[in-house]
């Protein structure tokens, strides 16, 4: 009986080698990245919030392309792009460009509420300006391309007020 246990024991490393190996095998394999950075302007002038996503666009009817890729704003207008670790860039191949504001924005230039009526009636109170919006000016498609500088410049339009034509 002692000679089957050393028998058995002696076989446990090998088999867990086999399976080791199997499972390494069997992840999720991650398509091909290459950095990609750039600035977002409106009219020259760098934005200095937001963020830019970099969507894959499937290609030869690959309905699942990949995770899109994001970069927050800089203060210089500059952004960077992540997918799975930090700006380590974005699948190789054509993607649609989206752009967000910041949340929050729309909130920035609102008065609070007054607490009491008299308040309210107060003739001094000036009301808020205007939030001033930006958006992309069409549909934005960019490549990125494996072993190349993927420095992009995103040029975005701006438009005034709240209200969008979407509702």
């Amino acid at each position: 009986m002692s000679r089957l246990v050393v028998h058995i024991k002696s076989l446990c490393p090998p088999i867990a080698l086999l399976v080791a190996a199997f499972l390494c095998g069997c992840g999720e394999s991650r398509p091909p990245l290459a950095a990609a950075a750039g600035r977002v302007v409106c009219a020259g002038v760098p934005l200095t919030e937001g963020s830019i996503t970099f969507v894959p666009i499937p290609e030869n009817n690959d309905k699942t392309p990949g995770k899109a890729a994001k970069g927050e704003i800089t203060a210089d207008g500059s952004f960077r792009l992540t997918k799975w670790d930090a700006f380590d860039g974005a699948i190789v191949g054509r993607h649609r460009v989206e752009f967000e504001m910041p949340e929050g924005d729309a909130e920035e230039n609102e008065q609070p509420a007054a607490e009491d009526s008299e308040q309210e009636a107060a003739p001094s109170r000036k009301p808020a300006a205007p939030v001033q919006h930006f958006h992309l000016p069409g549909e934005l498609i960019v490549e990125v391309k494996a072993g190349e500088q993927n420095q992009f410049t995103i040029e975005v339009s701006a438009g005034k007020g709240a209200s969008t034509e979407e509702e």
